[in-house]
């Protein structure tokens, strides 16, 4: 089916979409990018690329009489989550602008973009994992140490190994972007709606940076997604069983066992105390304790703590909804999410459905509502590749109905 979308797809549109992509891949922050220029640079180059993905799509775009009311949801939810000068509301705005231009597009647009982001995303994982495996049986590879605010890196140029984690037994592979978990959750979306087709060997090559990356946040993502899928096919449903039996084995082996690497990168990290898991760790203590025992008997359920958050308050690196809701209030939330919906209302699918309920799994791990240009217009994309290839799914059996 993709395939065939991508014939429509010739010339300046196809450029268009390789731009579109593009731009997505630049919002993740490849090390590339985000160490060589700045968040405004970034900002700006994101929206030329889109911008002149908009102008080379000739009538591509500029569809928007059945989404006004997402754009309208979206609009709200990302301006109710702003406080502050007119450059916060205008930075907003440059941030929303792909998104609102995909909004627009048509919808065999979206669904050829879809294709072209995994084409480009897949790419760059298989040549990052070559050189990655190389590294691993201990070729030595030219590398330069990088050091930031928050991050430290070896930076081998196809990809970079982590200085912040104390696990050199195994390291974890996040590519050329700037967290393994990051990684982990794009390659879940993608092989979610990609429907786990393991015959297809680039999916394979997906399965495997995977479990490299060590993400637990990752790995459940891609446990879930493969629930509706059971009742199928046969071949995902013995895979899926195959898959919890080998984890059951894996944790009592390997996880329970404290001195192994995979005890130390996993076991610490899915340990349970009192009815939490010890190793989340998205939200501080303090965080916790102040939403649950003060904030929800306080004024500022509704909108939030503003700038107070900052100025009066340290929650270290808490950065889950819970640190979002608290500094802008549960009705930007609501919003949020009423936003999501709208979207899969207007390409509503039963896959589509599951897709909503793992993104927004993904979105409650950060405290910023747009997480990146790229995870809403990969929402975006992939419920709307879903909503076109099951509508013809579905409208098959009823032409040759016709036909007979």
């Amino acid at each position: 089916m993709q395939k065939k979308v991508l014939l429509i797809l010739k010339g300046q549109k196809r450029i268009s979409a390789y731009l579109f992509a593009f731009a997505m891949i630049v919002s993740i922050n490849p090390w590339f990018v985000f160490f060589n220029i700045s968040g405004t640079t970034k900002l700006f180059l994101i929206l030329g690329l889109t911008l002149l993905s908009y102008l080379l799509s000739d009538d591509l775009f500029g569809y928007i009489n059945r989404t006004g009311s997402i754009l309208v949801l979206f609009l709200l939810a990302a301006f109710a989550g702003t406080r502050g000068n007119f450059n916060a509301y205008l930075g907003t705005f440059i941030h929303s602008v792909p998104f609102l231009l995909l909004l627009s597009a048509k919808d065999y647009f979206k669904h050829a973009l879809f294709d072209v982001f995994n084409k480009v995303f897949w790419w760059i994982i298989a040549i990052s994992l070559s050189f990655w495996i190389l590294f691993l049986v201990g070729l030595p590879l030219p590398h330069e140490y990088w050091r930031g605010e928050n991050y430290a890196f070896e930076n081998y140029y196809f990809f970079l190994k982590a200085a912040y984690y104390n696990f050199s037994l195994f390291p974890r592979f996040c590519s050329i972007f700037l967290e393994p978990g990051y990684v982990a959750c794009y390659i879940s979306f993608l092989l979610f709606i990609k429907k786990y087709d393991f015959r297809d060997w680039h999916n394979i090559v997906y399965l495997v940076a995977l479990i490299l990356t060590f993400s637990v946040a990752g790995w459940l993502l891609f446990v879930v997604g493969l629930i509706p899928y059971l009742n199928q096919r046969g071949r995902v449903k013995w895979a899926y069983v195959a898959f919890v039996i080998i984890a059951i084995v894996a944790y009592f082996y390997f996880v329970r066992n404290e001195d192994s690497a995979v005890g130390m990168l996993i076991g610490e990290r899915v340990r349970f105390e009192d009815g939490s898991m010890v190793g989340y760790n998205r939200a501080s203590d303090e965080l916790e304790d102040y939403w649950n025992n003060y904030f929800w008997k306080s004024d500022k359920v509704l909108f939030g703590l503003g700038e107070q958050y900052l100025t009066n308050f340290d929650f270290g690196a808490s950065v889950d909804m819970r640190a979002y809701i608290i500094r802008y209030g549960i009705i930007a939330a609501v919003l949020y999410i009423l936003f999501l919906l709208s979207c899969l209302i207007r390409y509503r699918s039963r896959l589509g459905v599951w897709f909503f309920i793992i993104v927004l799994a993904f979105v409650y791990r950060g405290y910023s509502i747009m997480f990146w240009e790229a995870t809403l217009c990969l929402y975006l994309i992939g419920i709307t590749a879903l909503f076109v290839e099951e509508q013809h799914v579905v409208a098959r059996p009823k032409s040759i109905k016709q036909k007979n």
